[in-house]
């Protein structure tokens, strides 16, 4: 493995981008990893991607662009439902090999979420209920200021929504492998959430499988596949408001769709706030926002990371006068 230098990363990020890094290198294997971990870690600007579907780079990376390909998963107790898998793995395929061996627990809800093992970690994905947290036992990574290999609790790593420890240390830690805990076979599953229960309603017996096939086509339905349309899935995070602003709204807007946090703050959907803002579809130079689901921000027609950040901009002024809500993205800005 070498750096290479002024790398296109236009098909190596999910916006279809076309920028490039002053350095770049791909790890395929732990031991590419150690072998360079010197050259890595004197870089002083660097960044860890997968497939770099939640980053929007705002400019050329003057810096070391390091893509994490090292896969692997290896079942640790089946009866414990204890899986080590390495942090360049596909999502996907984690979930698929998961369930195919009949591991369950929660990571059919997970399942056709773009990206990699390490960078879920890193955004703390969820869907449907569930978030890789609640899966997560430990992980361990390097660290570029101990030069050591470090072993994190998932109690330790701050996890919040759409947050952890990682996305707040970017630059100081490589995470390597995770250890996650599922159940073995089993017999109660997480449905409340969309309209999962009526896609299964014919279904007799369910399985973790079945759930992650229903969940795939589900998403398949409302979700552009980033490798056809450049997109980094959902761009904002669900605002969460206090029930004072919340039934203000509710008296103006009936059909405003909630989700209960707690005794004083509720989630809202950002998709139908971007929509009730009239900004479904709505059209910005080469940028959009997604006409069949209006969380979802596109590359239209060769859109420049500036069009997709004056929409984002645009659709954050226009809810906040409307609602009096500030949305945040999901998405990371690089700059």
């Amino acid at each position: 493995m070498r750096i290479s230098k002024n790398k296109s990363l236009k098909k190596l990020n999910a916006f279809k981008l076309d920028i490039f890094a002053s350095e770049f290198i791909e790890l395929k294997t732990i031991d590419d990893f150690y072998k360079n971990i010197d050259k890595i870690s004197k870089k002083d600007k660097k960044l860890i991607i997968g497939d770099a579907t939640n980053i929007l780079f705002l400019n050329d990376f003057n810096g070391l662009i390091i893509k994490n390909s090292i896969k692997g998963i290896n079942i640790i107790d089946i009866n414990l439902g204890l899986i080590k898998v390495f942090s360049g793995e596909i999502w996907n395929d984690f979930v698929y090999f998961a369930v195919k061996n009949e591991f369950g627990g929660g990571i059919e809800n997970l399942a056709k979420i773009p990206g990699r093992v390490g960078s879920g970690i890193v955004q703390n994905i969820g869907a449907y209920g569930v978030e890789i947290k609640d899966l997560l036992v430990s992980v361990e990574a390097y660290s570029f200021e101990n030069n050591k290999t470090i072993t994190f609790k998932k109690e330790e790593l701050n996890f919040d929504y759409r947050s952890s420890f990682f996305k707040k240390n970017n630059e100081k830690y490589f995470i390597i492998s995770a250890i996650f805990k599922l159940k073995n076979k089993p017999k109660s599953f997480i449905l409340d959430y969309g309209n999962i229960k009526n896609n299964l309603k014919k279904i007799d017996k369910l399985t973790p499988l079945i759930i992650a096939q229903t969940i795939s086509k589900i998403r398949e339905n409302k979700l552009p596949d980033y490798k056809e349309i450049g997109n980094c899935g959902s761009f904002f995070k669900n605002p969460v408001i206090n029930y004072t602003l919340f039934n203000s709204l509710k008296s103006k807007y009936k059909n405003i769709p909630s989700y209960k946090i707690n005794e004083e703050s509720v989630k809202i959907p950002a998709a139908w706030l971007i929509e009730e803002a009239g900004l479904k579809g709505f059209e910005l130079n080469g940028a959009a926002v997604y006409e069949n689901h209006a969380l979802i921000l596109i590359n239209k027609n060769d859109a420049t990371s500036n069009d997709i950040k004056n929409l984002s901009d645009k659709i954050i002024n226009k809810v906040f006068e409307k609602f009096k809500i500030k949305l945040t993205p999901e998405v990371i800005f690089i700059s």
